[in-house]
């Protein structure tokens, strides 16, 4: 049995290509899907909670475009648990 939402599995789909903030994921997770996922912060950010707590991705306060803004990362354990799951 899968102990991973599709939202958890997506978060972690969305950072093997990069880092990403909060906002670029739920737009990119939108345009991915024409529309049609659209994921309120309700449930993008205790994902985010989650995924960090268990030590799957990391977060990093970025002040690149003059805000501050908490930027997420996959982590070494992350990338071995999205291997294991996809």
């Amino acid at each position: 049995m899968n102990r991973f939402s599709y939202i958890e599995l997506a978060i972690l789909q969305m950072l093997e290509a990069g880092e990403l903030h909060g906002y670029a994921m739920s737009a990119k997770m939108r345009t991915c899907s024409d529309g049609n996922l659209n994921l309120p912060a309700g449930s993008l950010y205790p994902a985010l909670h989650k995924l960090e707590r268990a030590g799957l991705i990391s977060s990093s306060i970025d002040n690149a475009s003059g805000r501050k803004r908490l930027t997420y990362a996959l982590t070494v354990k992350g990338t071995e648990v999205l291997g294991q799951e996809i």
